[in-house]
């Protein structure tokens, strides 16, 4: 049924759809301030992005008890010094998280 009313074309669920649409607006409409999510790859190996930077974000707001909700590729928060917060919370668990795995390549 949900897979009906949210991407079916059936005009009369039109009003569950609106309103669907005016209570997510309504709820993320709090969340202003965005972290991103996906970060170049600094490393010199590996893929593009970053593979612990999404993991290192995540786990940050976690230990911080922020309320946090992911759109798209960017973590939203409803005040700067949230996001400032779990940005400088999350560049701490990257370098120790990078920091181990360099050890670990350089000693192979």
């Amino acid at each position: 049924m949900s897979k009906r009313i949210l991407f079916g074309n059936d005009p009369a669920d039109d009003p569950i759809r609106e309103r669907m649409r005016k209570g997510t607006e309504a709820f993320l409409e709090q969340f202003k301030f965005k972290i991103p999510m996906r970060r170049r790859n600094r490393l010199g190996r590996g893929p593009y992005w970053d593979a612990y930077w999404r993991s290192c974000v995540t786990a940050a707001a976690k230990q911080l008890d922020i309320e946090a909700v992911q759109i798209n590729d960017q973590m939203c928060v409803n005040t700067q010094a949230h996001a400032v917060a779990i940005k400088n919370r999350a560049v701490e668990l990257h370098r120790a998280e990078t920091k181990t795995l360099s050890k670990m390549v350089d000693s192979v």
